[in-house]
């Protein structure tokens, strides 16, 4: 395999701190932002948006992940999965698929 393989992701969370917290990064998170977060993955960051409902204010990441070369894009679901553990208000989607916590009895 050659060049690298892109994944859209989208984070929600309650607040941006939530979101710096789950990438592990205290950066910009605004558009154009690369943020290198896990052995051969980068986020580039699309947009931020903010909605306020019923619910309450959340806050929408959107951007692409790249995978780098020769590493498994099943990399970019496992950190995430791991870095969801024990944030109840975070929320992942990966090319349009939510992308769930690992429960803790069957973390390595």
């Amino acid at each position: 395999m050659t060049g690298s393989d892109d994944h859209q992701v989208q984070i929600i969370a309650s607040t941006l701190d939530e979101i710096r917290n789950l990438l592990g990064t205290t950066g910009d998170l605004g558009p154009g932002a690369e943020i290198a977060v896990g052995d051969g993955l980068v986020l580039r960051a699309g947009r931020v948006s903010r909605s306020s409902g019923f619910d309450g204010t959340q806050y929408l990441l959107e951007g692409v992940m790249t995978v780098a070369t020769g590493t498994s894009s099943g990399v970019l679901t496992a950190w995430l999965m791991n870095r969801l553990q024990g944030q109840d208000r975070v929320t992942a989607i990966v090319d349009g698929e939510e992308v769930g916590a690992v429960p803790p009895g069957e973390r390595s």
